[in-house]
């Protein structure tokens, strides 16, 4: 089960496709355009979809000029919200309970706030990820393992509704998180963005 730099299965659901980052941590851009070409919002293939993963990383992180893309860092998730919504998606960010205060802290400080400003944010109660994706919806997880250069580092990854996850780190598809988990020696961070399509306009 893998499909590579946008080649696409079609199941009886939904068409499921692959994508590599191009970037040392355009992962959550990777996994934010998988899920638009997965829903028909964007185009992942060839250079169409490279050309694409650098403009969505682009508007994630809005870089400095002339910068080597492999510096830009991590995705926030309150910066791939604002991008979902505008590429035509809803999106809201899920946090659950035991690791609320630790994310706030150690990964992403002033996150808390600027969700509730978007109107992005839900606690969840449960002390880890049990949300269970509806057919027209998307899970970006993060992930946490060790690094020997930051300590921790992060990784997004796609969730979808049959529980098959995509990894933009080698732009394959596995069958469940555990894979990813046991290949990465890595966890979720109890943080996911859940992402559907905007049928509203």
């Amino acid at each position: 089960m893998e499909y590579l730099d946008g080649e696409s299965y079609t199941s009886e659901d939904y068409t499921m496709l692959g994508y590599k980052q191009t970037y040392a941590q355009s992962c959550g851009a990777a996994a934010l355009l998988c899920a638009a070409g997965e829903f028909g919002l964007i185009e992942t293939r060839g250079q169409t979809g490279r050309t694409n993963e650098k403009n969505i990383y682009t508007s994630i992180v809005k870089p400095k000029k002339n910068t080597d893309p492999n510096t830009w860092g991590i995705s926030k998730p309150s910066d791939i919200v604002c991008v979902a919504r505008e590429m035509g998606m809803n999106a809201q960010v899920v946090v659950y309970k035991t690791w609320s205060a630790a994310i706030q802290k150690f990964f992403f400080p002033t996150e808390m706030s600027k969700l509730r400003g978007l109107n992005a944010y839900t606690k969840m109660s449960a002390t880890h990820s049990n949300h269970i994706l509806n057919r027209g919806e998307r899970e970006l997880k993060i992930m946490a393992q060790r690094s020997l250069r930051y300590g921790m580092a992060m990784h997004y990854v796609m969730v979808r509704p049959d529980g098959s996850v995509m990894d933009p780190g080698d732009g394959k598809n596995d069958y469940n998180i555990k894979v990813i988990k046991d290949y990465y020696k890595a966890h979720g961070i109890g943080v996911s963005i859940i992402l559907s399509r905007d049928t509203s306009a």
